[in-house]
């Protein structure tokens, strides 16, 4: 491409000559030009260039003599306050070639920063012919001025090297440079003109222009420092806000952290991904995904809450199938290598991120936690791979002679077991099972889960979580239905905030509707599903089969409405069998539901997902109030009915009562208002050792007071009945968890007792929701354990086996394996511990219907079958299949009552007591009384110490008062001589 232009040639300037003028020859060139390039077409236009990728930066550089690069930041405020001073120099200087001004973006283009080492915002380098001679960093408009100059004049002239320019002190004026043209001779007489005034302007010059420079360089520096200081504390302080009393690794520098250490002290850790909220909001970013076996389905199954769970499968491979290559062999595509782990931004860090720092600190953050929850999976994986490998190598049975099958069967022969758990289980143990199948009871969410959650949306979590600690007795909340480990023996009180409490307030409602109902449902779950069982389905089904029956009517004393979606449950499943078969119609079963809720605000939170349910603010108290008939003008000839319920779920109402007839009271009370024809009362306390004797002591008393004795078991001993509270006693019985009718082992003194280590108590796994994991504070584990103990009684029926305690014993010890006639499934052992897993044997903590704690043994040896249950097990089973050897086992029930030691027992010893009359003040001394053998702390000597100081300074201050009026008394008297005698 041709182009004509004008050029202007201009004279030489000779210092030397006399003559000032310089005169512009104008010339016409031909100058030729290529094709427009970025090196050619962007650098004629005045002003900087922005940088747009590697490849203009390289181009940059290899065709312009001096390069001014600008590495900036759209966040960075001193960038922002020098961005205007550099556009001018770019202007003043641009030249196309020698001299270009650029502007590189460090978060678009990171390369070339990372590249050039770039380490603070703003820096400024300056190349020569592709090399780096100088860099400036930060905002100093004096120093980018002085740099620029110097590297323009290394663009006019190639022989010019950059060390002689930027490191030499100065300049020398005058000498040195070539002068065009014919040589002339000296003029001394000019030359010392010339010299004479360049000085004179020199010296003019040098003070005004260093005076300005000054300040100019002043206000500069002063203006860059008030900016440096201030973005320094924007980021410290942002830095606060974000991560709180933590800090990620290298997030500040020296200076940042200096003022980070001045203004708040050190972080207590680095940060970790949960201080930021990334395991919460994990699913917006990148998610892991594992490829599934291709002999791998699923399969959706319903569950009993009437929710769906994934069911996974092998896939038989079929004949004529090609058998897939070994791992060795087969070398994965680039595309299913890619499918494996996705790697993609995380919407959440960038939704949060409010500059390029916490960015990448957060992005560190998150994919730190992706490697550990990948890495956990794997882990979980591998162990529950090996732990089966295990469990199949170790203990693996012979299942041919376990269940003996012939190859062949016949078309109308029915299996005597069918596949799964029925196959591999005996029948008994599958009945006496405590647990159901799964394990884990997941929380109904259309019911319970989602309603609560929309109620806590209107509150901020963190506050209500704050309310629950304070309710609920702190951290872990340990007064709630849950007890935490570590903590059974600490506080074993009863709850922090019971539903019949008659003042709440809004966020205490909150909490108690967090913290309190998830955990109070699970063990209600668990204990009505054992009722279920013992019970059988007939004592539902004949009430909702009646014409015209009203249906079952329970109470919720306690569990605040949790026990009446846990029986919604029991009763649906029931209503939909009989439903399937004819019987009854419609989607809803009948029947009357009431719940105890002391507090307006938190009876209006349970109204909106607990419908058509009476709400009372106490128990009903019929025991004390008379019958309305006969005179009274609202009564007629016949006595009114009284309200009674079929169930009564009484949970955590006795251990917040000291007294024994305060308990007394409230039991007498509920057995008032349950059916007297086969109503259920289930008593749930919590688990640990108070807890515990609560629930016994209710047991006691039934026993005693309430229940006729089973037929061939003697009657309780009856020792200082309250003659106020004695009924007559009518039929009845204990459903679970108790086998036997009689004293219990770990209860046989009525009572508090100090040091008790065994208790009976049961647990329950459930899957907890969002909202109760953050109350707990830890917002990774969503599987929980309530413990709890609990006694259910049936009013009005008797247990059917006529047999007593020890019969029944011996029975259960021989075993039901092979036995032709079924077991009474409340007469069997129960599990009060664990079982004991060794080598070749399993040992079962038995609780037996003779009223024992016993140890029962199931070797190998003695049956295959027994021994593959007893491995199986879990704790708060039932045992049909007997065991091998029985032995005894200890209880630790503590040192019993304390009263008051061997004295008032009536030991040799009387208690002798001193009354002595002291200043008209009466006080009495028990002289025999034992002394405190405990040894004084440090502290309690150094307290003794300080007060033997002080009663000794007291006293001498009273010496020298004493003292001190004896002087004054003297000089008194001797003034009185001195005026006597001068009289």
């Amino acid at each position: 491409m041709i182009k004509t232009v004008a050029c202007a040639k201009l004279a030489t300037f000779n210092p030397f000559e006399p003559t000032t003028a310089t005169v512009a020859n104008y010339k016409q060139y031909t100058i030729s030009f290529p094709e427009p390039t970025f090196a050619s077409s962007v650098f004629t236009m005045s002003g900087p260039v922005h940088i747009a990728s590697d490849g203009e930066w390289d181009s940059l550089l290899s065709g312009t003599s001096v390069v001014v690069a600008d590495f900036y930041a759209d966040w960075c405020g001193p960038c922002k306050m020098i961005a205007p001073h550099f556009e001018r120099l770019a202007k003043e200087h641009s030249s196309p070639k020698k001299v270009a001004f650029a502007k590189v973006n460090v978060d678009n283009q990171a390369n070339i920063a990372r590249t050039n080492g770039v380490t603070a915002m703003p820096t400024f380098k300056i190349f020569h012919n592709g090399t780096a001679i100088e860099t400036i960093r930060g905002a100093n408009p004096s120093a980018l001025t002085e740099a620029v100059n110097k590297a323009v004049s290394l663009s006019g002239s190639s022989g010019k090297k950059a060390e002689a320019v930027f490191q030499t002190p100065g300049r020398t004026l005058g000498g040195g440079a070539p002068v065009q043209g014919q040589g002339r001779p000296w003029n001394v007489s000019g030359l010392l003109n010339i010299v004479l005034m360049l000085v004179g302007l020199y010296l003019t010059s040098l003070f005004s222009a260093r005076n300005k420079e000054a300040i100019a360089f002043q206000e500069s520096q002063d203006v860059s420092k008030a900016q440096s200081l201030e973005d320094i504390e924007k980021v410290v302080r942002e830095a606060k806000q974000r991560f709180r009393d933590t800090l990620p690794k290298g997030y500040l520098n020296e200076e940042e952290y200096a003022l980070y250490e001045r203004l708040y002290g050190p972080p207590l850790r680095e940060t970790a991904p949960e201080d930021v909220g990334i395991p919460t909001h994990a699913d917006m970013g990148g998610q892991i995904l594992i490829p599934r076996p291709a002999d791998e389905g699923t399969l959706l199954r319903q569950s009993e809450e009437g929710g769906f769970e994934e069911v996974t499968y092998r896939i038989p491979p079929r004949q004529g199938d090609e058998p897939e290559p070994s791992p060795e062999s087969e070398q994965p595509l680039e595309s299913e290598s890619a499918v494996e782990t996705v790697e993609e931004p995380s919407d959440y860090v960038d939704a949060v991120a409010r500059n390029p720092r916490e960015r990448e600190a957060l992005q560190r953050l998150m994919e730190d936690f992706k490697t550990a929850q990948k890495k956990q999976m794997e882990d979980e994986i591998a162990a529950a791979r090996e732990e089966a490998e295990v469990e199949q190598e170790a203990y693996e049975m012979d299942e041919e002679e376990l269940f003996p099958e012939s190859k062949e069967i016949p078309a109308d022969a029915e299996p005597e077991m069918g596949l799964g758990e029925s196959r591999r289980f005996h029948p008994y143990t599958l009945d006496g099972r405590f647990h159901g199948s799964p394990v884990e009871i997941s929380l109904p969410q259309s019911t319970l889960v989602t309603p609560i959650r929309d109620l806590l949306d209107r509150t901020h979590l963190g506050h209500v979580k704050t309310a629950a600690e304070a309710a609920f007795g702190g951290q872990g909340l340990p007064t709630s239905p849950f007890t935490p480990e570590g903590r059974k023996n600490g506080q074993m009180g009863g709850v922090g905030l019971p539903p019949d409490q008659r003042h709440m307030t809004e966020i205490e409602a909150d909490a108690f509707l967090a913290g309190y109902l998830p955990p109070s449902y699970a063990s209600v779950a668990s204990v009505l599903r054992e009722v279920r069982k013992r019970l059988g389905s007939g004592w539902i089904k004949q009430r909702l089969q009646k014409d015209g029956s009203a249906g079952l009517s329970v109470l919720d004393a306690g569990a605040g409405g949790a026990g009446l979606v846990a029986w919604d449950q029991v009763l649906q499943a029931e209503w939909d069998l009989l439903r399937e078969q004819g019987v009854v119609k419609g989607s809803q079963p009948p029947g009357r539901k009431t719940v105890i809720t002391g507090s307006d605000r938190l009876r209006h939170r349970l109204k909106s997902f607990l419908p058509n349910t009476t709400f009372l603010p106490r128990l009903p108290d019929y025991e004390h109030s008379g019958e309305m008939q006969g005179e009274r003008l609202d009564a007629g000839d016949k006595p009114q009915a009284r309200k009674s319920y079929d169930l009564i779920i009484a949970s955590h109402l006795f251990l917040k009562e000291k007294q024994d007839h305060y308990r007394q009271a409230v039991l007498n009370n509920l057995w008032t208002l349950l059916n007297k024809d086969g109503g259920v009362l289930i008593v749930i306390e919590k688990a640990h050792p108070r807890g515990f004797e609560a629930v016994a002591h209710v047991r006691d008393t039934l026993l005693k007071q309430f229940i006729l004795p089973q037929n061939g078991e003697q009657s309780a001993p009856t020792e200082e009945l309250n003659p106020a509270y004695h009924k007559e006693r009518e039929p009845g019985h204990i459903i679970a968890p108790c086998t036997n009718h009689g004293t219990c082992p770990m209860y046989k003194e009525v009572g508090k007792s100090k040091g008790r280590k065994d208790y009976c108590y049961f647990n329950q796994r459930f899957t907890r929701p969002g909202f109760y994991t953050k109350m707990l504070g830890n917002s990774t584990n969503n599987q929980g354990d309530v413990e709890f103990s609990y006694v259910a009684i049936q009013r009005g029926r008797a247990k059917a086996d006529q047999l007593p305690g020890w019969k029944s014993t011996e029975q259960a010890f021989a075993g039901y394996e092979n036995s032709p006639s079924p077991p009474d499934m409340q007469t069997l052992p129960r599990m009060v511990l664990p079982p004991l897993k060794r080598k070749g044997h399993v040992t079962l903590d038995v609780c037996t219907s003779e009223g024992k704690i016993e140890r029962w043994t199931v070797p190998k040896s003695y049956s295959k079958l027994a021994y593959h249950d007893a491995r199986k097990s879990h704790w708060g089973d039932l045992w049909a299949l007997g065991a091998k050897t029985r032995v005894s086992r200890s209880v630790r029930v503590g040192s019993g009552v304390d009263d008051g030691g061997k004295r008032a027992e009536g030991g040799k010893k009387p208690r002798k007591v001193e009354i002595t009359m002291d200043g008209g003040r009466l006080s009495a001394n028990e002289k025999s009384a034992r002394k405190e053998r405990r040894t004084k702390g440090k502290r309690d000597r150094q307290t003794d110490l300080i007060k033997e100081i002080l009663e000794a300074e007291d006293i001498e201050e009273l010496e020298m008062e004493r003292e001190m009026d004896a002087e004054v008394q003297e000089e008194l008297e001797m003034e009185n001589e001195k005026g006597r005698g001068r009289r």
